[in-house]
């Protein structure tokens, strides 16, 4: 309500810190002009449903007046020219540090503006019947296929095809930033889990890689990230690229225990998978891989993912000798969805190969181009119908 005092908790980004004084919020507006004074749904994410069916949210505050009872000096500048702030500390230091007075301030939030399909307008933040779905499908005696989009775009296509799920995908992610796999920062990919997550009305499930953390706090902290920027589910694998080998196993667990924990701690609970790695890079049997898996399910995983695995007779066995939900991860030579589902594997992913074919295919069309001058590449595109489908 406008011009109550708040002394609340700010979320603006990744970021989150203490408001230390008291303010009040008397008017908020975004960067059009469009005012939006008497909203507060949730303290630090200010944001406004639009005619148009968009959604402005800030990305961060800029003073426009500050003052409190009775004439006084500015002691920022303002309006325009005003200093921006982009967390809540620096808000902070905008106010001025006197606490036996109540300051008046208006800030201005820089929004970005998502508009399109309605369908599509999703909060950035959690988004609980997510998870809740999410779960359900784990639980289900059906398997279901999680494809892995990498961008907007991508994901919007996907969803409007009909899949239930969606997964983002580490090495997509990465070639998007112009990167190569496992070079991703945990900021890049928390801003890109709120972007895929406000894309569509589908549960994301998110490849957060080692959780980008060698504590159990620091792995914790990734979780609550991803929570909050709108993952219904995350994995944590056991190889670490810095020291590029596999997790000794009792190290291992121990941060999927963590990574549970964490996940299982919030509100409405998220799905933890826990990835065995061995198998993608030649460290171990499959004895090894399975023994691997039933200690992470006793550390509290909800579903369990050996990347690689493609022999029907192997998945049988970490089926029937693991008791979670499998992933199993669709290849060219690999067993169809079909031969999956009578094996009883609960989910089929498709990591980064949906966006190498995607990329393969931009290279040999322009290779085409370039070479031949020719344009028959364009001949197979996505139908129109298709991308009037996803984006409205």
């Amino acid at each position: 309500m406008r011009g109550e005092p708040i002394r609340e908790r700010l979320a603006v980004d990744e970021l989150h810190h203490e408001v230390q004084r008291p303010i009040r919020l008397t008017g908020v507006e975004d960067r059009h002009g469009v005012g939006m004074d008497e909203t507060r749904r949730r303290p630090g994410l200010l944001e406004e449903p639009l005619a148009s069916g968009g959604i402005a949210m800030p990305h961060c505050f800029r003073v426009d007046e500050l003052h409190r009872d009775g004439p006084v000096e500015h002691p920022v500048a303002c309006g325009e020219d005003a200093p921006v702030a982009t967390d809540s500390d620096q808000l902070a230091e905008l106010v001025p540090a006197r606490d036996d007075v109540w300051h008046t301030h208006k800030v201005r939030a820089q929004t970005q503006w998502r508009t399109g399909h309605p369908r599509a307008m999703m909060s950035r933040m959690p988004n609980p019947e997510h998870c809740r779905r999410f779960r359900e499908l784990h639980v289900r005696e059906q398997i279901f296929v999680m494809p892995n989009p990498w961008d907007v775009g991508s994901a919007r296509l996907l969803a409007s095809l009909g899949f239930e799920a969606l997964a983002t995908t580490s090495a997509g992610l990465a070639w998007s930033l112009g990167k190569h796999d496992q070079q991703v920062t945990r900021s890049e990919l928390v801003e890109h889990v709120r972007t895929i997550a406000a894309a569509t009305s589908l549960p994301l499930n998110v490849d957060s890689e080692r959780c980008f953390a060698e504590d159990t706090r620091g792995i914790a902290e990734t979780v609550g990230l991803l929570a909050e920027a709108g993952a219904a589910g995350l994995s944590i694998e056991d190889y670490n690229p810095a020291a590029k080998a596999i997790d000794e196993l009792s190290l291992a667990a121990e941060r999927v225990e963590a990574a549970a924990r964490a996940a299982h701690a919030r509100p409405e609970p998220m799905v933890l998978t826990a990835r065995a790695e061995n198998h993608l890079y030649g460290a171990g049997d499959l004895d090894d891989t399975i023994a691997r898996l039933v200690a992470y399910r006793d550390a509290g995983a909800d579903a369990v993912y050996v990347p690689g695995l493609s022999s029907l007779d192997d998945i049988r066995r970490v089926v029937a000798e693991v008791g979670l939900p499998v992933n199993v991860l669709a290849l060219p030579s690999g067993p169809s969805v079909a031969d999956l589902a009578s094996l009883g594997v609960r989910r089929v992913s498709t990591g980064g190969a949906l966006a190498r074919a995607a990329y393969g295919a931009l290279v040999a069309g322009a290779r085409e181009l370039l070479e031949a001058g020719t344009s028959t590449y364009a001949g197979t595109g996505v139908a129109h119908r298709d991308l009037r489908a996803a984006f409205g």
